[in-house]
């Protein structure tokens, strides 16, 4: 079973009905059970806010990138760039550098913040400003790692589904308060072996934790994104959503694009 046969969340549903009824008390769920029933429970989602902390090391180095954070996320399927509304505060340590920043995007406004160095930059549509910053560059102020692209992708865990990719069913492991599910997937990624392991709640079938990792010249890269205080569909998330404001004696750079 794939999910490459589901079309449609109706379909999904009907089928996770047949599927798990009141049986879950009594059986084993497969690992394609319980990546199913986490699509599922994904697309119940229209937003969700919580704190998170993301650890990075890069090949040949220590722990080169730390953050912690407190993020909140409107989902927008219509938003071809991140696939949400977004505003996050954070903390991080890049090698001996502490900065505290503050990240703000709605589809028409991307807002950086760098409170330590008391900068801001500001992309924008309109006619202020000039140059046009990549659309990477625009993503790589955001935290998207893939354990937040599962919120926002038209079908979660897709990739995993591949030719040649081995998923196993490891033992539950605490994820802080959460009980989950340990998955890992073994793939080949510019043919060299990649390893995840996706932690989901038991409770409510959310990824809470992803640790991507990957062999490169006999030196491990990885990176270990983990969730906490998760809380979903807040009727109030738009009010806490708005727009930071930028002191006056930041130093602001603008930019302007065509279109996000």
């Amino acid at each position: 079973m794939t999910f490459k046969k589901y079309k449609s969340l109706f379909l999904l549903t009907l089928l996770s009905f047949f599927f798990f009824g009141f049986s879950l008390k009594t059986r084993m769920l497969s690992t394609d059970d319980i990546l199913l029933r986490s699509r599922l429970a994904i697309s119940t989602v229209r937003n969700l806010n919580y704190d998170c902390s993301f650890v990075q090391k890069f090949a040949g180095g220590n722990d080169t990138l730390k953050t912690k954070a407190t993020i909140y996320m409107d989902l927008k399927s219509r938003d071809t760039l991140l696939g949400c509304d977004m505003k996050m505060t954070s903390q991080f340590t890049f090698y001996s550098i502490g900065l505290k920043t503050e990240l703000f995007y709605n589809g028409k406004k991307n807002i950086s913040l760098n409170h330590t160095k008391k900068k801001a930059t500001i992309d924008t549509i309109g006619a202020r400003g000039s140059g046009k910053p990549t659309v990477n560059l625009i993503k790589q102020n955001f935290p998207t790692a893939d354990l937040i692209n599962h919120y926002t992708e038209k079908k979660p865990y897709e990739p995993f589904f591949k030719k040649f990719t081995k998923i196993t069913h490891l033992s539950d492991e605490k994820v802080g308060v959460y009980t989950c599910y340990k998955l890992e997937i073994l793939s080949m990624e510019a043919g060299k072996k990649k390893v995840v392991q996706l932690f989901i709640d038991k409770e409510t079938f959310l990824p809470v934790r992803r640790i991507d990792a990957i062999n490169i010249n006999n030196k491990i890269q990885y990176s270990d994104f983990t969730l906490s205080a998760i809380k979903t569909n807040n009727p109030f998330i738009k009010s806490l959503m708005s727009a930071p404001s930028i002191p006056k004696d930041y130093e602001v750079d603008y930019f302007r694009l065509d279109r996000y």
